[in-house]
């Protein structure tokens, strides 16, 4: 393409297709800028942003929804151990068939194998027909066993290599551990399931009996991974909560400033508030006084007053004055 005027005077010309440079009338557009991808967490928090302030119904759906949840995880964690069970009776039952079905011949004890870490075997030969067939078998009990002892074996005539001793099952190591390991993780799981719904049921029963109330909460701290808050009751009264375990990393958002939040009401005789925990009494005057504990569950609306909730050690910070997305979510 020629560039600037041709000898003749004439204007530049396009050649092969190719686009003219831009001219004083027709600017040069701007090199796109490179386009920001939103991971699924900022489209949620825009779209829960664009909400309005959040419904009470939907809090107690989400109280529901939560104990219905944590009830049937715990019901599936619970039929993990008769499954196991019912397993494990089965390869009992298969083993025990051989001594009431299978043939029974003498063997030899060819090779004894007692490890350190893994299961003891023993490797026996034994007459299947005219042929000498030789087996592996877990040793299941405490037995010793020497070579070129005489022990009795019992073989499926099916399938001659599944075998087993009189005192020795030769039940699959890899299939107990693949029952047992469920039944121990289902044990150490079940526990903390059932109080996990429980208190989801308890939360529950407070909402439908004692109500919502509207409260202003504030971050004025962090400790260890937990969101420290204040919440201003109607009629000037506070709270100072955390929010639990479970969700340590959920409510990182609220430090950007206050946030309106809902509150069982306080009329209830057990002033419980759903899904937050060891709460403490903070009056404006006496920050850090205590008092029976109580609960609260922040459902985070915009609010765009600011505040400045004071200091509470090195973990105090003031709130900013910023919208917070609106939230409607559970709360614990």
């Amino acid at each position: 393409m020629d560039l600037g005027m041709t000898a003749a005077g004439e204007p530049p010309r396009q050649e092969d297709d190719e686009p003219l440079l831009p001219t004083e009338d027709q600017p040069a557009r701007r090199p796109c800028a490179k386009r920001h991808r939103l991971t699924q967490h900022e489209q949620a928090q825009r779209q829960r942003a664009t909400r309005g302030p959040a419904d009470p119904d939907a809090w107690d759906r989400a109280l529901r929804q939560g104990f219905w949840r944590a009830a049937a995880a715990a019901t599936a964690w619970f039929l993990i151990i008769p499954v196991a069970v019912t397993v494990i009776s089965l390869l009992h039952n298969r083993s025990t068939w051989l001594i009431d079905h299978g043939t029974k011949v003498e063997g030899r004890v060819v090779a004894v194998y007692t490890p350190v870490r893994s299961a003891p075997t023993i490797t026996v030969d034994y007459p299947v027909g005219d042929v000498l067939a030789q087996a592996v078998i877990n040793r299941d009990s405490d037995d010793e066993y020497v070579e070129n002892e005489r022990v009795q074996v019992y073989y499926d005539p099916a399938d001659p290599q599944r075998v087993r001793t009189d005192d020795e099952e030769n039940v699959s190591n890899v299939g107990t551990a693949f029952v047992v390991i469920p039944v121990v993780l289902a044990l150490l799981v079940f526990p903390w399931l059932i109080a996990y719904a429980l208190g989801w049921a308890r939360r529950r029963r407070s909402a439908r009996k004692s109500g919502w109330e509207p409260v202003t909460a504030v971050v004025f701290g962090s400790s260890g991974g937990y969101q420290l808050l204040r919440l201003d009751l109607p009629g000037g009264a506070r709270l100072a909560v955390r929010t639990v375990a479970a969700v340590r990393g959920r409510y990182s958002f609220l430090r950007n400033g206050p946030v309106e939040a809902g509150c069982l009401s306080r009329s209830s005789p057990r002033a419980r508030t759903a899904r937050t925990r060891r709460c403490r009494c903070a009056s404006p005057a006496v920050r850090g006084g205590r008092s029976a504990p109580s609960r609260c569950c922040p459902a985070a609306t915009r609010s765009s007053s600011a505040t400045n909730p004071g200091a509470r050690g090195s973990a105090a910070r003031a709130a900013k004055a910023v919208s917070v997305p609106a939230v409607s979510t559970r709360w614990t």
